[in-house]
């Protein structure tokens, strides 16, 4: 199976210190984010879930946490927005200490920006990156129920983004730019645009197919615009593909196959056994006829003679 960035983000093996999850009031979805979350719990020594949308039985149960409560500690709506504390200074029992290990999931930034102004969000998610050492954020928007100046600027604070759209939606921002007979998007199918900016600066992309099944049970993998009538494939040969891309012919004909069996190699022919009356066989000896020119000197004078060493 291929590794997309995907996986390695969910996984942990593309480290990001804070994960935006994008979804939209056409196309919402929580899967991403409660899988996201369930593989960082296991992850993390404990995990702080600030709850602005959902209860805690609701969250718990669709992220499969019911038996994580141990690790998990969650802050519901009705307390966060009566406390005047930061973010970062709710998590109790932490005194000066400084915790290791530790996620953030906010669930979501949008009903949390309808109550507090982009300037105190932004402070406090900073606040929250630099609570501790080894912090994860994981959080979800729906874009489009703010003004782009806004969902732009909680982006830029983001190490990865995770857009959620839907395979007609990419279908049409497709046919925008081509004319090709695509293929008709097909239902219920989720698309990621996966963007993941590294510690050195790298931006890697990738547009990936996924599903979350109620077991949270994921998979994806990479998704391009097939043309019509096209079959869908989900691996690609690498012989089929070198074949295909090459300028020139890879493979013998059946006549090219016969003579380049009848062909026998000089070093070959020199170990065949001798058979009187064959003439393929007649010479196996090795021997180098040579005969002189009268360009030629055979005298026995040092070649090197005038050359002052």
């Amino acid at each position: 199976m291929v590794k997309t960035l995907l996986h390695s983000l969910l996984n942990g093996i593309e480290q990001s210190r804070f994960m935006l999850f994008l979804d939209s009031s056409v196309i919402e979805d929580h899967s991403l984010l409660y899988t996201f979350t369930y593989n960082a719990v296991q992850r993390k020594s404990k995990t702080y879930i600030f709850l602005f949308e959902h209860s805690e039985e609701a969250f718990l149960k669709k992220a499969n946490l019911t038996n994580s409560r141990d690790k998990v500690i969650c802050y519901t709506h009705d307390l966060l927005f009566k406390s005047t504390a930061d973010l970062a200074d709710l998590p109790s029992g932490r005194g000066n200490a400084v915790e290791q290990n530790v996620l953030y999931v906010i669930d979501s930034l949008s009903a949390w920006l309808y109550n507090y102004h982009l300037t105190t969000v932004a402070w406090q998610l900073q606040a929250l990156k630099s609570s501790c050492n080894d912090v994860n954020i994981l959080a979800l928007l729906h874009a489009d129920c703010h003004p782009f100046e806004i969902t732009n600027s909680i982006k830029k604070l983001a190490t990865a983004i995770l857009s959620i759209t839907d395979e007609e939606t990419e279908l049409n921002k497709v046919k925008q730019t081509s004319a090709a007979d695509l293929a008709p998007p097909r239902n219920h199918v989720l698309i990621c645009n996966a963007k993941a900016t590294r510690k050195n600066g790298k931006v890697v992309t990738s547009k990936e197919e996924f599903s979350v099944s109620k077991d949270l049970i994921f998979a994806c993998k990479p998704w391009t615009a097939n043309p019509k009538n096209a079959a869908i494939q989900e691996y690609v040969d690498v012989a089929t593909l070198v074949h295909q891309s090459a300028s020139f012919n890879l493979s013998l004909s059946q006549h090219e196959r016969v003579q380049k069996d009848k062909l026998v190699l000089p070093y070959v022919k020199a170990k065949l056994p001798v058979v009187p009356g064959d003439n393929v066989n007649e010479a196996v000896s090795g021997k180098i006829y040579y005969e002189p020119d009268e360009a030629d000197d055979f005298d026995e004078e040092d070649p090197d003679d005038d050359l002052d060493f």
